[in-house]
C-alpha cells in the first residue's frame, strides 16, 4: 500500500504553489522547564510503581490494562452480518436473480415471494441512478487530500506565518540611507565677519546595521558646499567643499542589550509558524475524521434503506394477504390496521431515502472532487464493509501515545516558550536606558569637490566623540505593567497546558470506552436479530387464524426485526467511527491513514 503525502504552501510570495495539501513537520525546540514539569507529572502517573522491597518476578510484572474484546469473533460473523444488513447494490443483484428464477413458477407461494422481491426492488430502485462511482475508504481519503477546499485553505496558514519570521529577521538587514538638503539664507548680521547671504548644499549617504547584541553601526559619507556673497571678504574659499566620513557605534548596555532580547521577535514568530504548522496538521486530521465519518454514515444509510424496504415488503405481503381474505375471515379492523402500518412505513422510507441522498452530498462536500459535483446526480457506492474485528488496547499505552503525539500539546508547549520569551523582553524593557555612542570622523576641505575628496584620503583631520546617554522614566509604570502582564500570560499558558493534558486524557478515555461499548453491542444486536426472526417464525407456526391479537403480535415482531437490524447497523457504524476517533484522540490519525505531511520541497 502506497503512502499518501500532503505538501505545504511554503512559497510566501503567494498562494500559487502546486499542491495536493499542505503542512510541515518541524524539529522540536527545547520546551520551557515548567511545561516539561507539567508533562512529567502525568507521565509519572502512568509509569509502573516500584515497591521498595524486592518481589517475585510475577509480582513485579506490571499488568497491561487491556480493554476491548479478548475473544476472537465467530468465523461466520461477517456472513451473518452481511445477510442482515446488506448493501442495496448487492440486494438488487440478488433480487434480480431470484425474480428471474421465480418468474416461470406457478406456485402460489412462489408468486407471493416474487411479489415480495419486486416490492423490495422497486423501493431500492428509487436511489439508483445511471451514473455510479464505487469508492473505497482509501480512495475517499486520497480524493479528500487532493481536492478538499478546507485543507487547501488551511494550507496557506503556515506559509503566511513564515512571512512573519522573515519580517522579524529583516530587522538585522543593512539599511541604505541618503538625504540632501538645500538652504539659502539672507539674514542681517552685526559684524563683517559673518556673511549676509549664503547658500548651503548638504548631501549625506551611508549604511547602517543592527547587530544581535543591540549594537547599531553606521557609516556615513557627507558632502557640504558653502557659498557666500561676493561682499564677504573673509572667506578664503568661496565656494568651499567639505567631505567627511563618519563611523558611529551605538551600544545599549541595559535596555535593548543582549542577543536574547534582540532575537526575541524572531523566536516568537518562529514559534508562531510552528504552531501554525501543528494547527494545519490538526486541521487535516479533523477533516479526514469528518470524511471517514461521512463515508461510514453513507455505508450505514444505504444499508438502512434495505431494512426499510424489507419492512415495507413484509407489511405489503401481510396487507395483500388480508385483502385477499376480506370476503372470508379477514375483518375490516385487521385490514385497516395492516394498511396503517404499511403507510407509516412508506412515509418513513421517504425520510430514509432522503438521508441517503444527504449522506452522499455530505461526503461529496468533504471531497470537493470535480468529478463528483454536487449538481450532478451521481450515485456513490461504498465498496467497503463495516469492520467488526475486535481490538485489544492497552489504555495506558494509548494515553502515553496521545501525550506524545497530540498537536494541541505541542502548540501549548510552544505557547509557553513564547510567553517565557515575552517575559524576558518585558524585563529588559523595564530597565533604564544606558547607551554608549562613539563617533569617529575625518574630513577635508577644498575649493572644488575633486580637491576636497582628494584631500580626504590624506587623513589629516580627525574628530572623536564619546557620548553617554541615560534615561529612566519616573515611576516606570508602563514597563512594570507590561512585565506583570507578560508574567500572567506565562502563568496562563502553563495552566492552559495542564488543562489540555486533562482534555486529552478525557478524549482518549471516552474514545476507548466508546470503542469497547460499540463492539459489545455488535454481538448483542446480532443475537437480538436472530431472536426476533425466531420469534416471528414461532408466531406464524402457532397461528391458527389471523385475528387482531395475532396480527398485532406478528406486525410487532416484524418491526422488532427491523429495529434490531437498525441497532446492529448503528453499532457497526459507531464502532468504525470510534476506531477513527480514537486515532484522532491520540493525534495519530495521519499515521493510521498512511498519510505523510511534507514541506514544499517534499521533505517530511
Amino acid at each position: 500500500m502506497y503512502r499518501r503525502t500532503i505538501s505545504m504552501n511554503m512559497f510566501w510570495l503567494g498562494p500559487f504553489c502546486a499542491l495536493s495539501l499542505a503542512g510541515l513537520v518541524c524539529q522540536a525546540d527545547p520546551v520551557a522547564p515548567e511545561a516539561s514539569a507539567a508533562m512529567a507529572t502525568y507521565q509519572e502517573k502512568m509509569a509502573p510503581q516500584q515497591d521498595a522491597e524486592p518481589q517475585s518476578p510475577a509480582a513485579q510484572a506490571t499488568p497491561v490494562q487491556a480493554v476491548g474484546a479478548q475473544d476472537a469473533p465467530p468465523a461466520d460473523l461477517y456472513d451473518r452480518i452481511k445477510v442482515e444488513v446488506p448493501d442495496p447494490l448487492a440486494v438488487r443483484e440478488f433480487v434480480a436473480r431470484k425474480i428471474q428464477e421465480l418468474t416461470a413458477e406457478a406456485d402460489t407461494k412462489q408468486r407471493d415471494d416474487l411479489k415480495f422481491f419486486n416490492t423490495v426492488l422497486s423501493y431500492l430502485d428509487e436511489i439508483q441512478r445511471e451514473q455510479k462511482v464505487e469508492l473505497s475508504l482509501a480512495e475517499v481519503i486520497r480524493r479528500a487530500l487532493d481536492n478538499s477546499y478546507n485543507i487547501r485553505v488551511q494550507s496557506y496558514n503556515p506559509a503566511i506565518s513564515a512571512t512573519f519570521v522573515v519580517e522579524a529577521e529583516a530587522v538585522f538587514d543593512m539599511i541604505f540611507f541618503s538625504n540632501a538638503t538645500f538652504v539659502k539664507s539672507n539674514s542681517p548680521t552685526a559684524t563683517t565677519l559673518a556673511a549676509t547671504d549664503s547658500t548651503n548644499r548638504v548631501f549625506n549617504t551611508g549604511i547602517s546595521k543592527l547587530l544581535p547584541t543591540g549594537m547599531t553601526t553606521t557609516v556615513t559619507w557627507g558632502v557640504i558646499r558653502n557659498e557666500f556673497d561676493s561682499a564677504f571678504a573673509f572667506s578664503t574659499l568661496n565656494p568651499s567643499y567639505r567631505n567627511s566620513l563618519t563611523f558611529q557605534v551605538r551600544q545599549p548596555f541595559l535596555r535593548g542589550f543582549g542577543i536574547d532580547f534582540n532575537r526575541a521577535q524572531i523566536n516568537v514568530t518562529n514559534n508562531d509558524r510552528r504552531i501554525s504548522e501543528q494547527a494545519f496538521e490538526r486541521g487535516v486530521q479533523d477533516h479526514l475524521l469528518n470524511t471517514e465519518e461521512a463515508y461510514w454514515r453513507l455505508v450505514a444509510t444505504r444499508r438502512n434503506l434495505v431494512i426499510e424496504a424489507r419492512l415495507i415488503a413484509e407489511f405489503q405481503k401481510i396487507y395483500d394477504f388480508l385483502e385477499a381474505r376480506r370476503d372470508f375471515d379477514a375483518t375490516q379492523v385487521e385490514i385497516t390496521q395492516a394498511k396503517a402500518r404499511l403507510d407509516t412505513q412508506i412515509a418513513n422510507f421517504v425520510r430514509v431515502k432522503q438521508s441517503v441522498l444527504n449522506a452522499e452530498d455530505n461526503l461529496k462536500n468533504f471531497l470537493n472532487d470535480p468529478s463528483l459535483n454536487l449538481v450532478d446526480g451521481i450515485e456513490i457506492v461504498p465498496n467497503e464493509f463495516l469492520t467488526a474485528e475486535p481490538i485489544t488496547l492497552d489504555r495506558l499505552a494509548e494515553l502515553q501515545s496521545a501525550l506524545d503525539n497530540r498537536q494541541e500539546l505541542k502548540e501549548a508547549e510552544l505557547g509557553i516558550e513564547s510567553a517565557q520569551i515575552n517575559v524576558g523582553v518585558a524585563k529588559n524593557q523595564a530597565l533604564p536606558r544606558f547607551d554608549v555612542v562613539f563617533d569617529y570622523t575625518y574630513d577635508a576641505l577644498g575649493k572644488s569637490q575633486h580637491d576636497s575628496f582628494q584631500n580626504l584620503s590624506d587623513f589629516d583631520f580627525h574628530n572623536y566623540r564619546v557620548q553617554l546617554q541615560f534615561e529612566w522614566p519616573i515611576g516606570n509604570r508602563g514597563a512594570r505593567a507590561a512585565l506583570i502582564r507578560a508574567r500572567r500570560q506565562h502563568a496562563r499558558a502553563l495552566a492552559a497546558l495542564k488543562q489540555q493534558i486533562e482534555v486529552i486524557i478525557l478524549d482518549v478515555n471516552v474514545a476507548i470506552r466508546e470503542l469497547n461499548t460499540n463492539y459489545e453491542q455488535i454481538g448483542a444486536n446480532l443475537t437480538s436479530v436472530q431472536s426476533q426472526i425466531e420469534q416471528v417464525e414461532a408466531i406464524r407456526e402457532r397461528a391458527e387464524r389471523m385475528d387482531p391479537d395475532q396480527l398485532n403480535r406478528e406486525l410487532g415482531a416484524i418491526q422488532g426485526i427491523a429495529s434490531a437490524r437498525r441497532s446492529l447497523l448503528l453499532a457497526l457504524q459507531n464502532y468504525n467511527v470510534a476506531i477513527s476517533r480514537l486515532e484522532r484522540a491520540k493525534g495519530t490519525l495521519l499515521d493510521y491513514d498512511d498519510v505523510v505531511v511534507v514541506d514544499s520541497a517534499g521533505n517530511p
